[in-house]
């Protein structure tokens, strides 16, 4: 193999690896978006539970707050 030979083969594998790394990183880029998309999706739902689940314990303080003013009044007329 000549000198320039020797060069143009070089050239190609380094073609080859920056093929690959690029390929590499798209690859990559396309799980963490997809990843980043998924734990979004998980964070929406956690918050509509806990907006859910501060509704219900509004309803369960309300609810207690009533009962105890009815036993307040309950034990003063006995």
């Amino acid at each position: 193999m000549t000198k320039g030979e020797k060069e143009i083969g070089k050239t190609k594998v380094g073609l080859i690896i920056c093929v690959v790394l690029v390929a590499m990183l798209a690859v990559s880029n396309v799980w963490y978006f997809t990843r980043v998309e998924d734990l979004q999706n998980q964070v929406g739902t956690l918050e509509m539970e806990k907006d859910a689940l501060q509704s219900q314990l509004t309803s369960v303080q309300s609810e207690f707050m009533a009962l105890n003013a009815s036993y307040v009044r309950l034990d003063a007329d006995y």
